[in-house]
């Protein structure tokens, strides 16, 4: 993609998350929604040779898409979940089945992930409905997505977990229809949709294979930071290290992001070109590789738009196209909202691609504020850089973490100044462990040391900024 086609497709992407904002503040209705975007774009063929009048009718059409596409999303039929009261207001557990649809995660030594109900019992029969579920269970179970689960638990109404005191409504609902607590797994099968809860078992078994890996030869603080740096698992991250990087702006660090993706894709386009693989095959390998790390690390939102971003660089290079990095995260952002809306509701949607393009277009801007004379020397002229990507990238997040968690970490600036590039070495030692670990095991215990004394420096980096007065300034108590 050029420059010159960075306009629409972001303006059409922003038209598109409006129109899913609106729809979630007024609960708008599917069907008239639906008519008047038939409506924009019988218009849109009329005005075709009308800039002005063709460029308004695509982009209303854009926003009411995303009107209808939440509407759509949100409907509930006669046999959804959600209308079974007598479901949600019993005291005694209920039994459902259902197929899960999300990655299991560990929190707090609790099991969280979605399931699409298809089944659940009253009054001793097996009653058919539809509808999301999001599970907490007591313990682990070995669930994959794909897998046809039994389970047992208290069903509630879905709660806004993110709401504050300040606030007079809230937007963010999900297509939760309910949870359910203190569940219990009574039988799983993966008889049906076999192929991909394989595809998942394999994935889950790759993903604890990579952390055995990492904690081979470190401690167990250096194996959990490596572990959320590199494979996206914050599981054995002491709570204290997120909480610590969370009130000094750095907490991104411990999120796989576009970093990690860009290093996959650059050791597999260099070792495919070093066995002299032709140019498509190159690419196809390499997009295919991202997408597998993408599962590997659980298909966060930060990690899907990089991963969709990556995937449009290349073909645009395979195509030999000018690669645009607004139009990559407009287009990434369109994808992922196209697939699930209530995304845009989710913070680390909001905060990946706000911060994306808070560097892309404010950067350049605080850029032209520099006298040039000040850029000679050049290691003056990196730090200067890193000091604006850094201001740029906190303007960018800084209303919306004191929106949704009440803080404001002015400290984050500066902070981010030293811990970001002790990060990307810290994420470059990890996967360069797993990789010696795999193919030349004797070699692995030489990342291990510059690990240990990288997390070491980053903690303490941290610590240092923390007490500075007014690092983080904190504008409510929840």
């Amino acid at each position: 993609m050029n420059s010159q086609d960075k306009g629409p497709l972001v303006a059409c992407t922003l038209s598109f998350a409006c129109g899913i904002y609106a729809a979630g503040l007024l609960q708008a209705p599917f069907l008239p929604a639906c008519i008047a975007s038939l409506a924009c774009l019988a218009g849109s063929f009329i005005f075709r040779r009308k800039h002005v009048l063709f460029a308004f009718c695509i982009l209303v059409q854009f926003f009411l898409l995303g009107i209808s596409i939440l509407a759509c999303s949100r409907f509930c039929p006669a046999h959804h979940i959600q209308r079974f009261n007598r479901a949600f207001s019993s005291a005694s557990p209920v039994i459902l089945k259902g197929r899960v649809i999300s990655t299991p995660v560990t929190k707090e030594k609790k099991q969280q992930f979605r399931i699409r109900v298809e089944t659940f019992e009253d009054r001793g029969y097996l009653v058919p409905c539809s509808g999301t579920l999001f599970v907490v269970a007591k313990k682990y179970h070995a669930v994959f997505p794909g897998e046809e689960v039994l389970l047992r638990g208290r069903l509630r109404r879905p709660f806004a977990s993110a709401a504050v005191p300040h606030k007079r409504f809230v937007v963010k609902q999900k297509s939760t229809a309910g949870i359910i607590t203190d569940a219990v797994v009574l039988k799983s099968s993966s008889q049906k949709m076999a192929l991909r809860a394989l595809f998942y078992r394999r994935i889950s078994a790759l993903r604890e294979a990579l952390q055995r890996l990492l904690r081979r030869d470190t401690s167990a603080v250096c194996a959990g930071v490596l572990s959320a740096m590199v494979l996206g698992d914050r599981g054995g991250l002491p709570a204290t290290i997120s909480n610590m990087m969370i009130r000094t702006g750095t907490v991104h660090i411990l999120v796989v992001s576009g970093f990690n993706v860009g290093l996959v894709c650059f050791i597999c386009m260099l070792v495919l070109k070093i066995l002299r693989v032709p140019r498509l095959l190159r690419t196809l390998g390499c997009c295919c590789l991202a997408v597998v790390y993408c599962f590997v690390t659980g298909s966060s939102g930060p990690v899907v738009r990089a991963t969709l971003m990556a995937v449009v660089f290349l073909c645009g290079r395979l195509f030999k196209r000018d690669a645009d990095i607004g139009s990559s995260c407009a287009l990434a952002a369109l994808i992922m909202l196209a697939a699930d809306p209530e995304e845009l509701f989710d913070v680390g949607f909001q905060l990946s691609f706000s911060s994306v393009f808070a560097i892309i277009w404010l950067y350049p801007c605080l850029k032209a504020f520099i006298p040039p004379g000040i850029y000679k020397p050049p290691f003056l002229k990196m730090v200067l850089e890193l000091l604006l990507v850094s201001l740029a990238a906190w303007l960018g997040t800084a209303g919306l973490i004191a929106w949704h968690f009440g803080l404001l970490t002015p400290v984050a600036v500066a902070a981010n100044l030293f811990v970001v590039p002790l990060a990307s070495l810290l994420t470059l030692c990890g996967f360069s462990m797993l990789i010696t670990e795999a193919l030349l095991p004797q070699a692995a215990w030489i990342f291990a040391p510059a690990s240990e004394f990288l997390v070491h420096l980053l903690l303490m980096a941290n610590n240092f900024f923390l007490r500075i007065p007014g690092a983080c300034i904190r504008l409510w108590q929840d």
